[in-house]
C-alpha cells in the first residue's frame, strides 16, 4: 500500500523525508507531522491555508525550532510558538 501525496502540497525536502520512511505507518505518521506542523506554523503568521504549503519548509530555520509535535491519543498535535512549550499534558474530556 503506498500513500500518494500530492506534488504541490511540500517542498522537496519534505517530500525527501516522506519517501525515507521505513513503511506505511511511518510514512502516514510523517505525512499527519508535515501537515499539522504547516498548519500550526501558518495560522501562526495569521495566513492560514492562504499561505501556500509548498513556499517554505518546515525543516529550515527559525520555523523548524518553532514547531513542536506529539501524538496524543493516536491524533498528531503539533503547535508553533517563540517560547518553549509547556510539556503537552492534554485533558482528556
Amino acid at each position: 500500500l503506498d500513500i500518494p501525496v500530492p506534488i504541490h502540497m511540500f517542498t522537496d525536502d519534505e517530500h525527501t523525508y516522506l519517501a525515507q520512511s521505513a513503511n506505511t505507518h511511518q510514512k502516514l505518521t510523517r505525512f499527519y507531522e508535515l501537515w499539522t506542523k504547516k498548519e500550526a506554523y501558518s495560522k501562526f503568521l495569521g495566513k492560514g491555508l492562504s499561505l501556500r504549503t509548498n513556499s517554505y519548509s518546515i525543516f529550515t530555520p527559525p520555523i523548524k525550532n518553532m514547531l513542536h509535535s506529539s501524538i496524543i491519543n493516536g491524533c498528531m498535535l503539533s503547535i508553533c510558538t517563540h517560547q518553549s512549550p509547556l510539556s503537552f499534558n492534554p485533558v482528556i474530556l
